[in-house]
């Protein structure tokens, strides 16, 4: 019985170092990832907003 509950220790105790480390790579790749993508998302978002608002005005002297 005791040797039973100690393997049943172990056991959770094991999956739980596999869940972590699992999750550990998991958020180390996706911060890669954004560190890759930060110095394209950030420009293309300021173009978009001038381009927005360029379009808005041409709308706007269209109207007039």
């Amino acid at each position: 019985m005791r040797r039973k509950l100690i393997l049943g220790f172990l056991s959770i105790i094991l999956v739980l170092c596999a869940v972590f480390i699992f999750i550990t790579l998991n958020t180390m790749s996706e911060g890669e990832i954004f560190n890759e993508l930060k110095d394209d998302i950030v420009p293309g978002a300021i173009a978009m907003t001038e381009m927005d608002g360029s379009a808005n005005r041409i709308a706007h002297e269209t109207m007039k």
